[in-house]
């Protein structure tokens, strides 16, 4: 019998996240590490969950690790009550975190980009915060999962590292760190992903962040930063970044938040 590229992709990324789950849960869920996505990202998405979702709806967020992500603008929204709040994981050590959290009946258990992935319901709302970037190999059923989960007039926001910032850089440094799996993982171009796959949606924002913060506070695994040092630098650097994000190019920020609103039969012009 044949593996498929999939069935592959999701093997060796779940041994590799299962493998982190620990060191994942300890850099990646702490206080710090949780107010500088809170300055910089999830509050934005809390208030775009508020003035885009008027009734009862669901919200899903793919490749949800541990679950804290989802925890934060369930609590910042207004209501979070009318909400379902749902997520999506590959890793078994990843889904037993996020259900303490959570209900384990709102996890949707395996890789996303297998294409016989399904769920009870759609979703108003679908985010990922720094999970596509793991799947650029398999974007196409990515996508296509996407679509069938996803209401119509539903928000899709997606937050990954930027391909136009350092990225020859950056793929040296995923080549060399066992914490990457080099061969599914790349930055993003952001223009280039809605050419190819945005044909369904409005554009509805763009936006590059991120500084020294995005790095030694958010990624502080990656680059072994001890707790004492992200306890020093956190505030100065969280307000540092957003200062520095005010330079909206695409050449000096390493990451961005793009926000994609669905529009079945739609075409939408290319972004320059």
């Amino acid at each position: 019998m044949t593996t498929s590229i999939v069935d592959f992709m999701s093997n060796a990324q779940e041994s590799l996240f299962d493998k982190l789950h620990g060191e994942y849960e300890a850099h990646y869920d702490d206080r710090f590490s949780q107010a500088y996505r809170i300055a910089l990202v999830l509050s934005e998405i809390a208030q775009l969950i508020d003035a885009n979702v008027k009734s009862a709806g669901a919200i899903l967020e793919i490749a949800s690790g541990t679950g804290v992500n989802l925890t934060i603008p369930k609590h910042l929204v207004e209501d979070d009550r009318k909400f379902e709040w749902w997520g999506n994981d590959l890793s078994t050590e990843m889904q037993k975190s996020f259900a303490v959290r959570h209900s384990q009946n709102h996890l949707i258990r395996g890789d996303i980009t297998c294409l016989n992935i399904s769920a009870p319901r759609t979703f108003s709302v679908i985010f990922v915060l720094g999970g596509m970037h793991h799947m650029t190999k398999n974007f196409d059923a990515l996508f296509e999962n996407i679509s069938k989960l996803l209401a119509v007039d539903g928000m899709l926001i997606f937050v990954e590292p930027n391909k136009w910032f350092l990225n020859s850089v950056r793929r040296l440094w995923y080549k060399l760190d066992r914490r990457f799996d080099a061969e599914n993982e790349a930055a993003i171009d952001p223009f280039s992903l809605f050419e190819t796959y945005g044909s369904s949606f409005e554009l509805h924002s763009l936006r590059f962040f991120g500084g020294p913060g995005f790095f030694v506070i958010n990624n502080s695994m990656i680059l072994r930063i001890p707790k004492v040092v992200k306890k020093i630098l956190t505030k100065i650097l969280i307000r540092f970044d957003l200062l520095y994000s005010r330079f909206q190019s695409k050449y000096v920020l390493p990451a961005f938040i793009c926000v994609w609103k669905r529009k079945d039969g739609l075409r939408v012009p290319t972004p320059n």
